[in-house]
């Protein structure tokens, strides 16, 4: 199928998310990555992840956009290389800081999702950050994505019905 336009074409390359019905899965691949050291794994599913997060500069972020408001649970998928690889970490999204300890797995092969915290976002653009604030044993974390979960309104839970319910949330008329 070919269509064709006359005048300019207006896009917006800024990844709309979900505000209701599915999470909005954030890979790393599709992040842009900063910093020194941070680099790719090959890409195949054991692998999908950032790696050798040893610099406290070195951050990964995304660009998004909402057209209409919503609370999310925010969530990490990630890894360790080994038991020895810990830290702190924030996400940072709509001028919210979420922190977080990464939990050590056992080594690379066990992955964990961990739930940072919530945000309440209005109808916009921004950037979501994962940024480490204190890196031990070498490693900070194997990152493979950031989820953000729409949160029901009239229930308080996220739409997977999975994990666990952080706080409440009142529906309101603000959005």
């Amino acid at each position: 199928m070919v269509i064709e336009f006359k005048g300019d074409l207006k896009v917006n390359a800024v990844r709309l998310i979900s505000a209701r019905d599915q999470t909005n899965v954030l890979r790393t691949f599709d992040g842009e990555s900063h910093g020194s050291r941070l680099r790719f794994g090959d890409g195949k599913a054991p692998k999908a992840y950032v790696f050798e997060w040893s610099e406290p500069g070195d951050w990964i972020g995304w660009k998004i956009r909402l057209d209409q408001g919503a609370v999310f649970d925010v969530k990490l998928k990630y890894t360790t290389a080994s038991a020895a690889n810990n830290g702190t970490y924030t996400v940072r999204i709509g001028g919210r800081v979420l922190k977080a300890t990464v939990q050590p797995t056992a080594n690379e092969n066990e992955q964990t999702t961990a739930v940072v915290g919530r945000v309440k976002l209005v109808p916009g653009e921004y950037v979501v950050e994962v940024r480490p604030q204190n890196i031990a044993g070498g490693e900070l974390m194997r990152l493979f994505h950031l989820e953000l979960e729409p949160v029901d309104r009239t229930t308080g839970e996220g739409v997977k019905g999975k994990g666990r319910k952080i706080g409440t949330f009142a529906p309101s008329q603000d959005f």
